[in-house]
C-alpha cells in the first residue's frame, strides 16, 4: 500500500529537521541519535508489516532479518546515548 512519505514511521519532519539544524554540540548529538533510532524502529515497523504479508518464503525470510537487524541498530543507538550520557531527546 502507497504512504505518503511524511506518514511513513520513523520519517523526521520539517520542524524536528529544523530543530536539529539549529541544536549544537550534546543537544545536537542527542536529537541525532534520536532520529536515527526513530528511523530505524519504522524500519522494523515496515520490515515486519512486509514479512506479515509475503507470500514468498524467500522475501518473507529477508524482512525477518531486516527486522531483526534494524532491532541491532536500536539497541546500538541506545547504548551510545547512555555512553555519552545523552538524553533522550524528544521529537516533533
Amino acid at each position: 500500500m502507497a504512504v505518503a512519505p511524511e506518514a511513513m514511521p520513523g520519517m523526521a519532519t520539517t520542524a524536528v529537521l529544523a530543530a536539529f539544524a539549529e541544536a549544537s554540540g550534546a543537544q545536537a548529538d542527542a536529537v541525532f541519535l534520536r532520529l536515527l533510532e526513530d528511523h530505524h524502529a519504522g524500519g522494523i515497523h515496515m520490515a515486519l508489516a512486509a514479512a506479515e504479508d509475503a507470500e514468498d518464503p524467500v522475501v518473507r525470510e529477508l524482512a525477518e532479518r531486516i527486522a531483526r537487524n534494524q532491532r541491532l541498530e536500536v539497541d546500538e543507538l541506545r547504548t551510545t546515548r547512555a555512553r555519552f550520557d545523552l538524553p533522550a531527546a524528544p521529537l516533533g
